[in-house]
């Protein structure tokens, strides 16, 4: 709260606290990312599956590698897996390299948190010379269609103006996870 005050008043402050518990349509998208980003795993439940609004955050859980620890598809399972990972937590006393006794954890999120972190810099989700790469192959396909004549995007000939682009590229640019 101090953080969201001195960066955005007391307006922002006062609703930061009510962000991403409150029920809603639309969820995540830059706040989902950024999450990520810093290694902390998200829970989503993409409720309303034909609404892209409500998939965002499905999305880039899934862009990460580690989606199937972090989406669920109903309510139930959504409070069983908060419940389950919020269990699976367990610290052990450990001495650190100065001789100083501290904390571990240990356990399932703990787990996710680490690989979040280790291997983001790996991620489609943050590998922007590839997302570049896959922008400019949905543009060379679009003008590709107008220039032959083809059904265009914005035509209503069977076709519900998506361009498909297919990655061959590794999901991880190293390899799996750990």
């Amino acid at each position: 709260m101090r953080t969201a005050h001195a960066w955005g008043g007391a307006e922002v402050a006062s609703r930061v606290r009510f962000t991403d518990v409150a029920p809603k349509e639309c969820n995540a998208h830059t706040i989902a990312t950024d999450i990520i980003w810093s290694g902390t795993p998200l829970l989503t439940l993409p409720k309303e599956p034909y609404k892209m609004s409500s998939r965002v955050a499905s999305s880039i859980a899934f862009a990460t590698g580690f989606g199937d620890s972090m989406v669920v598809y109903d309510e139930h399972a959504y409070v069983e897996r908060a419940v389950a990972l919020a269990n699976s937590i367990s610290y052990r006393a450990e001495i650190n390299e100065l001789g100083e006794m501290e904390r571990r954890g240990v356990g399932e999120l703990m787990e996710l948190r680490r690989n979040l972190i280790l291997h983001r810099d790996r991620m489609p989700l943050f590998d922007t010379p590839r997302w570049t790469r896959n922008f400019e192959k949905g543009l060379e396909e679009i003008w590709h269609r107008w220039a032959e004549s083809c059904r265009t995007p914005w035509s209503n000939l069977n076709d519900e103006g998506g361009v498909t682009i297919t990655d061959g590229e590794p999901f991880f640019s190293e390899g799996p996870p750990v």
